[in-house]
């Protein structure tokens, strides 16, 4: 009778929840011994019974209420109740708590902890491990259990890791212990997936980790990447074909070298892997158009003299530099035979970058009179005395008045200086036709035909610009003349406008010169 008062005592208490205050106050020494074991054993009972597993083992294992030394029952029986109340009660996303765990690894309880962690099937890989990681090594090493146990662990382990897509975990359990099965399942899943650039790595480890089959899933890996639904990187595909020395049929090779091609960018090439003439010719040939300056570069070390290369440099040469600065051709990147190869074919803008390059004279001049008829003068005019054409015929004649009129009817004689030094009679020709206009820019023309004629070093020209110049105004006159062309005083001029207004005031010019002198250089 007193035996069912106390089992109901500490089935009570726990389903009051006051066991636990009940067994850390010490309540149980109030009580006889032999009714201690009784009241423990009934709390422990109640308490697994509820699902609380965990305060059992702390009980226990962990020494909790003194309960270990109180327990009187079959110690086999009670792993068992403790397994059954885990296996019932366990919640999915519930962590067991590191002291449980460490109770139970501390009192030697191997077999335990793998059999929760093995028979809980709601775990996650974490989870699962965090158990298992409590587990001693020994435990894996006995002669009669540990390699079954090693198995059922890695098995239960990579079943988890797949069913979270950790593949990485999937292949290292699996690998532990040769699971061929699953090692194939996973491979083919590499090769299957949508996005299997992630399971590269994973599918050519297990391809190298069987001899017997390594040589036919590299090859599948490799020709994956030329398969349209499989976004696999072709270029991480050649690698693996040049490092692990593939054998592929000719069809096979030249789809993979094609596929390669196409997608590899111009820094692959670079790559110590990639180092392969045949490929980087294919390359080159397929980004004539985006990337015309890296593929003339290949076509030049490989003396390749096909179309492909004069398309490279049209596309190069006509290529704006201020958008494609990395791909632009300049013309002294191209040898003289490509480039005249391509002249025929090539742009106006590209011919004069040809021509101009090649001091092609000829060509030259027939530019400038296309420049001519598409009435781009100032083209036209450049191109004919770059291409040594006649500076005294009518063509160019007719060229400089229309430019020179042009100007004057906008009123801008500043802009006369486009004219080339080498153009002597282009410059007069200026020079006459400022000093003949008359309009409100006159003191312009005046200055513009002044720096022409001291240009050309034509002192008499000079001479007429600055008696008008002085007729203008002196001040402005002398300020010109002392300031000079290229920071150079023009002594003569100074020596003018002095005896000029020396005369007219009926002063000495040696006196004016000396505070023209004093004055400027304060």
């Amino acid at each position: 009778m007193v035996e069912v008062e106390e089992s109901r005592l500490g089935n009570a208490l726990t389903v009051l929840g006051l066991e636990d205050k009940f067994l850390e106050n010490g309540e149980l020494s109030s009580f006889p011994l032999v009714e201690r074991g009784r009241i423990a054993n009934s709390i422990i009972a109640e308490k697994l019974r509820l699902g609380r597993w965990e305060t059992v083992v702390m009980m226990i294992y962990g020494g909790f209420g003194k309960a270990d030394a109180l327990f009187e029952g079959d110690r086999d029986q009670l792993r068992e109740e403790i397994l059954n109340s885990v296996i019932k009660h366990y919640k999915s996303g519930r962590y067991t708590e590191d002291r449980t765990l460490e109770a139970l690894a501390k009192s030697g309880e191997d077999d335990l902890l793998f059999r929760i962690a093995t028979n809980i099937p709601s775990l996650n890989y974490e989870e699962f491990m965090g158990i298992i990681n409590k587990i001693g090594s020994s435990y894996f090493r006995d002669p009669d259990y540990g390699s079954q146990r090693k198995y059922t662990m890695h098995e239960i382990a990579a079943r988890k890791a797949l069913a979270e897509k950790d593949y990485h975990n999937v292949l290292s359990h699996s690998r532990d212990i040769d699971n061929k099965t699953a090692l194939t399942e996973l491979f083919n899943l590499a090769m299957t997936h949508k996005q299997p650039s992630s399971l590269m790595k994973i599918a050519e480890e297990i391809a190298l980790s069987d001899p017997e089959q390594k040589q036919s899933r590299l090859r599948r890996i490799i020709l994956s990447s030329c398969a349209k639904e499989i976004s696999l990187d072709s270029v991480k595909a050649f690698e693996l074909f040049k490092k692990h020395k593939v054998t592929l049929s000719d069809e096979e090779r030249a789809l993979l070298y094609d596929k390669v091609a196409e997608e590899a960018k111009s820094y692959h090439l670079r790559h110590e892997l990639i180092q392969d003439q045949e490929l980087s010719l294919l390359w080159a040939k397929k980004h004539v158009k985006s990337e015309p300056k890296t593929a003339y570069g290949i076509f030049s070390q490989q003396d390749y003299n096909g179309t492909h290369v004069i398309n490279a440099v049209l596309v190069g040469l006509g290529s704006s530099k201020r958008k494609r600065d990395d791909e632009a051709l300049e013309v002294r990147e191209v040898s003289e035979d490509h480039l005249r190869r391509a002249y025929n074919s090539a742009s106006f803008n590209v011919k004069v970058k040809i021509a101009t390059h090649l001091k092609d004279s000829k060509e030259l001049q027939k530019l400038s009179k296309q420049a001519f008829r598409s009435e781009d003068l100032r083209t036209a005019y450049y191109l004919w005395v770059s291409g040594g054409g006649n500076l005294e015929g009518k063509y160019i004649t007719n060229i400089r008045t229309q430019l020179i009129n042009d100007r004057l009817n906008e009123g801008d004689g500043t802009s006369m200086h486009f004219f080339d030094r080498s153009d002597k009679i282009g410059r007069i020709q200026v020079y006459e036709a400022l000093m003949q206009q008359q309009s409100d820019k006159k003191n312009s023309n005046l200055i513009d035909a002044y720096e022409i004629a001291l240009m050309i070093c034509d002192e008499e020209r000079t001479q007429r610009v600055r008696e008008l110049m002085v007729e203008v105004s002196p001040r402005w006159a002398l300020k010109r003349f002392s300031s000079g062309v290229e920071n150079k005083r023009d002594e003569k001029g100074i020596e003018y406008v002095l005896s000029v207004v020396a005369k007219k005031h009926s002063v000495e010019e040696k006196t004016l010169r000396h505070f023209v002198e004093k004055y400027r250089s304060n």
